[in-house]
């Protein structure tokens, strides 16, 4: 069966041309479309290389490694609007809403978005199988810890102004779903390493039941049955000798040092050093665990990247620590962490962001709520329209912003990514709420030291590849849901997150299609010496080398060799792909390994970057040293009340 692989781009628009999309600013600001524009595409269901496109990326890798520079345009080609937001993303998108509650409901507002759909990093994917629409995330996954991080300030406010309650989100989480099918987590010894001992094992370091908090917390403890597991490892007596002792471990090292010293001990020692100083490392039992539970979020860098204090948090064997009483004794630390990794909407964070749209500019759908938002689409259409008061501009790249000579507004020369129209709005406050990294050559009136702190962050590279398959008898008949692979095309693949919500069911046979998830590791062979933020570009210049092609062999070859003992036949099973590709993903987050430890985000070179510069003020979770949501919608409140001195 032919695998779905057409994207807008390199499908159903690849027979236009530069004329044909003439001038299709000037139009939109005039609130139509061209006539001979084609028909509004509805990004979600678009499959093959999605996240950051190369029409989203060229623009700023022009000004950034070529030097190229615009000017700003002597017209002014649309309107002066109250507020212009440079970026669609969660944080910009708060920016706007939080703007308008305090401002009124007349407040003209514009969103420019370089890429092709809202959302940054949360954004939605959607797929037909065999009369079956399945929804997925295509980046941000869930809410993390909302009860304990999104219980006061903007989160809470956000959330409460959209209606979505976490606790929702828990009811309607299938916690047993694993259990119920026979599904635990495996890891896959590669041939490359292993040679004839290659295959699956089960994963004691990563618990499903742990993690999902349905088994009382007893599976952690567990000691036998981890050294049962790794009894089966496919490595040497030696190697088995050195995990079992590193999972039987309940001795804090460190325990004569008060709680600050040991975690300023703990942060500055990678948690491979931490080990190898403690119970010696074999080489076998490293690549067991050189980027087991990390390389999810972490974007392809394995624990000697990665300090120990890190790996407490994600409950990493051998660090002698009850994390459940560190939360308990320090939550100013550990907030949170005892939560359910379970407040997931079907397309993860997307519904935050479709949500503040829906209350932006309510024509966009008829949906009166968050939960008739998960299966209901959007009107993209009516994104950019002159009679609303809230405009999205997509595929539009800010390129220079400027306060007006006389103080009172902001000058922002905009780029159409399809036509290379450069074109002027204005606005009466500015919130740029991009990558905080293009600033300094966006923004020329920015003074030398600003420039330079902004300079400091690189953001992590991150890919998520959603394949839809049009059953997972395989994956029913191997015993395993979710799984570790020791050095392959994906450092971990996993069925979809079992929640059913707002019309929304989760496939509850394995004759049904489901979505798995496949994170890329783009893993660099470098020194561990070699900075982090030195590496994440490095490997950001990887895979942006990498084409859909590579992307699709890769993905098939691995389902291949992790399920194919279990039935599974890439070719027959996988309906379509979906790799959404961010070079620029995560937010920075200051690591003592190679940031001075000093540094976190209450202290370091984001906050002298994010210093508001007369109408223009800083947004997005880069401003906050914070990679996850509550970093975005923090800095988008911040911003806005430095505009409007409600601080």
């Amino acid at each position: 069966m032919e695998i779905q692989r057409r994207d807008f781009i390199g499908g159903v628009a690849a027979g236009l041309t530069l004329g044909t999309l003439a001038s299709p600013n000037k139009l939109l600001a005039k609130g139509l479309a061209p006539l001979d524009a084609p028909p509004t595409p509805y990004p979600p269901a678009l499959t093959g290389m999605r996240g950051t496109s190369d029409a989203a990326r060229d623009i700023g890798h022009a000004m950034v490694l070529e030097g190229k520079a615009f000017s700003m345009p002597a017209a002014q080609t649309d309107e002066t609007y109250d507020l212009v937001v440079v970026g669609g993303g969660v944080s910009g998108l708060a920016a706007a809403l939080f703007f308008q509650e305090q401002a009124g409901p007349d407040a003209r507002i514009l969103i420019l978005e370089n890429h092709d759909d809202f959302g940054g990093h949360a954004q939605r994917n959607e797929f037909e199988v065999d009369g079956r629409k399945l929804i997925s995330y295509g980046g941000v996954q869930n809410l993390v810890s909302p009860n304990a991080l999104y219980s006061q300030g903007a989160p809470a406010h956000l959330l409460n102004r959209l209606g979505m309650d976490p606790a929702e989100l828990e009811r309607r989480f299938d916690r047993d779903f694993f259990k119920r099918h026979g599904l635990t987590a495996g890891i896959y010894f590669d041939k490359k390493n292993f040679g004839e001992r290659h295959g699956l094992r089960r994963n004691p370091f990563y618990n499903i039941s742990v993690s999902f908090r349905n088994t009382a917390l007893l599976a952690r403890d567990d000691k036998a049955a981890a050294a049962k597991a790794i009894d089966a490892f496919p490595v040497s007596d030696a190697a088995k000798a050195n995990l079992k002792a590193i999972v039987a471990n309940e001795t804090n090292f460190y325990e004569s040092l008060s709680f600050e010293e040991w975690m300023y001990v703990m942060a500055t020692v990678s948690y491979r050093d931490y080990l190898n100083n403690h119970f010696g490392l074999e080489d076998e039992a490293w690549l067991t665990l050189r980027g087991n539970g990390t390389l999810r979020w972490a974007s392809a860098i394995d624990w000697d990247r990665e300090n120990a204090l890190i790996a407490t948090s994600f409950y990493m064997p051998g660090l002698g620590v009850d994390i459940y009483q560190a939360e308990k004794d320090h939550p100013e630390y550990y907030a949170g962490q005892s939560e359910p990794y379970i407040h997931h909407f079907p397309d993860g964070g997307a519904s935050v962001a479709r949500n503040i749209v829906r209350l932006l500019i309510p024509p966009v759908t008829g949906a009166k709520n968050w939960e008739e938002l998960v299966t209901a689409s959007i009107d993209y259409a009516q994104l950019d329209r002159a009679d609303h008061r809230v405009r999205l501009r997509l595929g539009t790249t800010a390129v220079r912003v400027e306060n007006s000579g006389d103080g009172k507004f902001v000058d922002v020369a905009c780029v159409n990514n399809r036509s290379g129209e450069t074109s002027r709005v204005r606005g009466k406050h500015a919130i740029m709420a991009c990558w905080n990294g293009i600033l300094p050559w966006i923004c020329p009136q920015l003074p030398a030291g600003q420039r330079e702190s902004l300079r400091y962050a690189r953001k992590a590279p991150l890919t998520y590849v959603q394949v839809a398959l049009r059953n997972w008898k395989s994956i029913a008949a191997s015993g395993y849901g979710t799984i570790h692979h020791t050095d392959g095309f994906f450092s971990d693949s996993t069925l979809d997150f079992p929640i059913s919500v707002g019309g929304h069911r989760h496939p509850s046979n394995p004759n049904e299609p489901i979505v798995l998830t496949g994170f890329h590791s783009t893993r660099l062979d470098l020194d561990p010496k070699v900075s982090n933020r030195d590496y994440y570009v490095a490997a950001r210049h990887l895979l942006m080398s990498m084409s859909f092609d590579e992307f699709e062999r890769g993905t098939l070859e691995y389902l291949d060799e992790v399920y194919g003992p279990s039935g599974l036949d890439a070719s027959r099973d996988v309906a379509a792909i979906t790799v959404n590709r961010w070079p620029h993903g995560p937010a920075y987050y200051y690591n003592p390994l190679y940031d001075d430890p000093n540094f976190h985000p209450f202290n370091g070179p984001h906050i002298a970057g994010r210093q508001q510069l007369g109408r223009i003020s800083i947004a997005n979770s880069d401003a906050e040293a914070n990679p996850f949501l509550t970093g975005a919608i923090d800095a988008a409140a911040r911003a806005v009340n430095e505009q409007l001195g409600s601080a």
